[in-house]
């Protein structure tokens, strides 16, 4: 069997429906594949490992018949299914790419296919500068200019993972790794670091000889290729693509060289200046002074012998740490067992996959003191979004769940549509009677900057927005930010109480880290939710919190760090 993480099995069945949507398949099937995606992403056990549990059987699984079951198996054992290397052998590789540009879908794509032969981005943005969509039916003006700005704004990251799939990966790794005895192992890099896509994954250990440590990783995908190999460390790349380096220390070095490996960049080259005005020598063997080496065992070992303070992991990006750690001045970050609650929780009455009883089970047994459910409003018709009389229903049934669990509060929320000119797709009386309401942008994505920013702000001025949900509106690798100013929307957060939220979603993680660090520069508020679907992304809250811990967020800034009310 291929070592497949829940998320990549996903992401074939995504693919798989964003293809067949291309061919005008049937809307049900491509629905199968979604929702059988989802269920899958929902799992908290791998699936290598549930397939190994005798009472277990894929088709048992919520949207999972024979039919998909036997697909899941065939990746778990082949690293792909037939029909999706099928359909990628019929529909030319961009064209995916194609219909995830903001303006764009499986239609329009295949328009521009069939008319204008155009199979990618590179070839859309030539056909824009050429003028070859203005006479196109569907294509005016507006809708061109919104396509170039759109492919502008992209930034494909282009063979990087999100981070839930790189952290999926790296778990299944360590595990697989922490069977040889005596072996520490430590991921590093970028993953470390919390960035918000990750290339290679990079490991550092220690305790075994690195030739066990290399020939038992390669055990972990017979089929990986072995692009580099030395003394210490090996580099592979996995049958899925992806590159696995790992580099093999003693004792004494571990801690530089995880802090070398670990990086960034600019942060070791700081450190390395530090390090050369004190007439020292600073590498990923240790911290040496004419020869010998003084610190090298941990990380906080050799910040202490550079007169610095330990620098977090999330906060090492050249951005003035290393000045900050020198004054003793850096922020005391939030950390998980902080996190008391959370406020952006979605269930089966819209598009999630649990129940509010499920959502709460799993709320308790994480020790929280409270959770909001806050499915989506009317207009989020895609999602089943609920009208006034399905979500007062709602909010009665919550009342008569929240009294099998005594040390839970359970808080009658919604996720509420900004429209487009700012009014809220519920009254502001009937959204004053909830406990929590996060207000969003979901449609009308393309006005200007201007108008955007007024639009947010009049939602914000109403006066019963608690938060502001993924404030910018993106999907990494899918969808730009909206256009609007940040400043200004903090300042009337500010004026309202109204908290800004940093989305654990893998595709959002919004508000990123530097916008945290502009929005931070303002008295406002934040909130850390993970905008679950399923009671396994409750676990996107250490996403949420890298960003928050990335901007510099320490936990009196954080609605959910305190007491349900307390302010």
């Amino acid at each position: 069997m291929i070592p497949q993480s829940n998320a990549t099995v996903a992401e074939q069945f995504e693919e798989t429906a964003d293809l067949l949507a291309l061919t005008n398949a049937n809307p049900f099937r491509i629905r199968a594949y979604q929702n059988a995606a989802r269920t899958i992403r929902s799992l908290e056990t791998p699936l290598p490992t549930l397939m190994t549990e005798p009472n277990f059987h894929l088709d048992d699984l919520p949207g999972i018949g024979r039919d998909l079951a036997s697909k899941v198996t065939e990746i778990l054992h082949k690293g792909s299914f037939r029909a999706l290397d099928t359909l990628r052998s019929t529909i030319p590789t961009g064209m995916r790419e194609l219909m995830q540009v903001p303006g764009l879908g499986p239609k329009k794509t295949m328009l521009l296919h069939s008319k204008r032969g155009i199979n990618s981005l590179q070839d859309l943005e030539l056909a824009i500068k050429a003028g070859q969509l203005r006479d196109l039916k569907g294509f005016g003006q507006k809708s061109i200019a919104s396509l170039a700005r759109a492919l502008a704004q992209k930034g494909l990251s282009s063979g990087r993972m999100l981070v839930d799939e790189a952290d999926d990966l790296a778990t299944n790794i360590l595990l697989h790794l922490s069977k040889l005895p005596d072996i520490e192992v430590v991921v590093a890099g970028s993953l470390r670091r919390g960035l918000e896509t990750v290339g290679d994954l990079d490991f550092v250990a220690t305790g075994q000889s690195a030739p066990k440590v290399f020939d038992h990783l390669k055990k972990f995908d017979t089929q990986a290729i072995v692009l580099s190999a030395g003394s210490t460390r090996m580099s592979l790349r996995l049958k899925s693509g992806r590159q696995i380096d790992i580099r093999v220390i003693n004792k004494a070095s571990f801690g530089s060289a995880l802090l070398y490996f670990t990086g960034s960049k600019s942060h070791n080259i700081e450190l390395r200046r530090l390090a050369q005005a004190q007439n020292l020598k600073l590498s990923e063997y240790g911290l040496f002074d004419q020869g010998k080496r003084i610190a090298g065992a941990s990380e906080d070992e050799i910040y202490q012998a550079l007169g610095l303070a330990s620098i977090p992991p999330e906060l090492r990006e050249g951005r003035g740490e290393v000045s900050l750690a020198a004054k003793d001045q850096l922020p005391s970050l939030v950390n998980a067992k902080d996190i008391l609650g959370d406020f952006h929780l979605h269930t089966t009455a819209t598009d999630g996959v649990n129940t509010i009883r499920e959502m709460a089970h799993k709320a308790q047994e994480l020790g929280y003191a409270y959770i909001a459910i806050t499915d989506h409003s009317e207009r989020v018709r895609i999602a089943h979004g609920l009208s006034r009389e399905r979500l007062a229903r709602q909010w009665a049934e919550i009342d008569k769940i929240a009294t099998e669990f005594p040390t839970l509060r359970i808080l009658k929320g919604i996720e509420v549509d900004i429209l487009d000119d700012g009014a809220m797709d519920l009254s502001k009386d009937f959204l004053k009677a909830a406990d929590w309401v996060v207000a969003a942008v979901h449609y009308g994505r393309n006005q200007s900057r201007a108008t955007m920013t007024k639009r947010i702000i009049r939602a914000i001025s109403s006066g019963v927005v608690h938060a502001l949900a993924h404030p910018s509106g993106r999907l990494l690798t899918k969808r730009p930010e909206l256009s609007f100013d940040l400043n200004e929307i903090t300042k009337a957060a500010c004026d309202y109480h109204t908290a800004l939220e940093i989305n654990g979603q893998p595709q959002r993680l919004d508000l990123n880290d530097k916008m945290i660090e502009i929005a931070a520069r303002h008295p406002v508020e934040f909130v850390l939710a993970t905008d679950s679907h399923s009671v396994a992304e409750f676990d996107f809250m250490k996403f949420a919190l890298k960003q928050a811990r990335r901007g510099g967020l320490s936990k009196d800034r954080i609605v959910n760090c305190r007491p349900f009310g307390a302010h």
